[in-house]
């Protein structure tokens, strides 16, 4: 039987536009292989979908989809560390199963930390305490009610949380 490249699996993935496949495939090439392979490429109760955040969509998913990540097409007009990041972080929730707590956010992080994503999450970091420390407001807790999930958690989190280096 003949074995298929990240690239031919990854187009099983037929509600997701094309144009997120590289991203999706630098993503799986960076990750441990057995959550490239059981988690995403042969979970087939998984699925990944993009939608245009303008209209609303119609899919027919196979009965098996139990999870999916849901990615909006905007996110292709941001630099390639947020599209991977995005994508690697939504595959950190789901391997470890989703709770709604911050320490879930911080296991997330510090699984991201252990695949080797943590320039691109200390960059996301990076860039939204300066957004924050240019404009005339600071972050306050209020900011939270507005940011996304993955946005009020970097706010929150230090560097030391996980005991790592600082990236360069």
């Amino acid at each position: 039987m003949k074995t298929l490249s990240i690239k031919q699996r990854v187009a099983r993935f037929t509600h997701c536009d094309p144009n997120f496949y590289p991203y999706i495939e630098k993503v799986l090439r960076r990750l441990p292989k057995g959550v490239r392979i059981k988690q995403v490429l042969e979970d087939l109760s998984f699925e990944i979908v993009t939608f245009d955040d303008t209209n609303g969509q119609f899919f027919l998913l196979p009965n098996q989809i139990q999870s999916f990540l849901v990615l909006d097409r905007s996110l292709l007009k941001q630099a390639e560390s947020v599209i991977i990041y995005t994508i690697a972080r939504q595959l950190a929730y789901k391997t470890i199963g989703k709770r709604d707590t911050v320490l879930y956010a911080k296991e997330a992080e510090e699984l991201l930390i252990k695949w080797g994503f943590a320039d691109e999450m200390w960059e996301m970091k990076n860039f939204y305490s300066e957004l924050f420390e240019d404009s005339e407001d600071s972050w306050e807790p209020s900011h939270a009610a507005e940011a996304s999930e993955t946005f009020r958690v970097l706010a929150s989190l230090k560097e030391e949380d996980f005991n790592i280096p600082k990236s360069k």
